[in-house]
């Protein structure tokens, strides 16, 4: 997992009128292959405990409180992902009632890849845990059979979601997604403005 903290206001050169304030970026945590099949897998044992890290860590930092809306992508380990941290388990005993509001885009999904398509049935599991979900259809409607989605077709794709995000009126808003999308919005947004970030650190 990793956070990455956009101050709105270097955003400001692309894009003027805007009343978020502070956008938090995170990779979800590690994730479960049990074969090559998988295209959409639940999170390991390990990314269970990174979650469990993370939220300790923005709770004691004060993020949690702060963050008003969570962006998610709609694949498992993300919803995983943004549940645990933002939400909470009964389980461990840190779960909250009063969390912030959790919306399940499609903008902000994993590449798309030829020949891959997510599973429909996990996803509909995953309703339960999502409180709004913005996604036109389970059947997968947005993923091009014969041809992979580009750094460039993603780099487009993200600086559409930045755009997006920033026409809302939550201050703070967390965005859970995956490496490979988070390093081309970021090199795009950089490009245009100012790195922010390494792109490099990001693995997908």
């Amino acid at each position: 997992m990793g956070v990455i903290l956009i101050l709105a206001d270097k955003l400001r050169s692309m894009w003027a009128d805007f009343d978020v304030e502070a956008l938090q970026l995170i990779r979800h945590a590690h994730e479960l292959h049990n074969s090559k099949e998988e295209t959409n897998p639940q999170l390991s044992p390990l990314g269970s405990q990174q979650v469990r890290d993370e939220r300790k860590i923005l709770s004691a930092t004060g993020v949690l409180q702060r963050i008003q809306l969570v962006v998610t992508s709609p694949m498992l380990r993300t919803l995983q992902t943004s549940v645990g941290v933002f939400v909470g388990s009964e389980k461990h005993g840190d779960h909250c009632n009063n969390h912030p509001r959790i919306i399940a885009t499609e903008l902000c999904r994993v590449r798309m890849i030829a020949g891959e398509k997510a599973s429909a049935g996990a996803r509909l599991f995953t309703l339960k845990l999502i409180f709004h979900w913005q996604i036109e259809s389970e059947d997968d409607i947005s993923w091009e059979a014969e041809e992979s989605e580009t750094d460039e077709a993603i780099a487009a794709r993200g600086v559409e979601f930045i755009k997006w995000l920033l026409e809302r009126e939550e201050k703070e808003i967390a965005v859970v997604s995956h490496g490979g999308f988070l390093q081309q919005t970021l090199l795009a947004i950089g490009h245009k403005c100012h790195p922010l970030v390494d792109g490099d650190n990001l693995t997908p």
